[in-house]
């Protein structure tokens, strides 16, 4: 099996007012490395997708004078995510990609 989680390039560097959010995406990179090392006997991997801005319908709402083309396509990171749980060797479980 393989599980793929999902964070933010908000965890590499600190950024005002973003303290907890960036914390959480911080922990789920800690616990995919964690769950690949407790998966690894029963062929489980695990692996964590970090893009960078995103052109989604909240990030408009929140940053309404960003140029979306500055920005990756949710269609972008969907397919790495497609990838990472298809094509990456249990070699590299526990990584985290990052989408930029």
């Amino acid at each position: 099996g393989v599980i793929v989680n999902v964070s933010s390039s908000s965890t590499n560097g600190g950024r005002a007012c973003q303290g907890a959010y960036a914390s959480s995406k911080a922990g789920i990179q800690s616990l995919t490395e964690t769950l690949a090392l407790e998966g690894k006997e029963n062929g489980i991997s695990a692996f964590c997708v970090v893009p960078r801005r995103t052109d989604t319908d909240l990030r408009r709402q929140m940053f309404p004078d960003e140029d979306p083309s500055a920005c990756l396509r949710p269609e972008h990171v969907a397919s790495i995510i497609v990838y990472v749980a298809t094509e990456a060797s249990p070699w590299l479980t526990g990584q985290s990609f990052w989408v930029r």
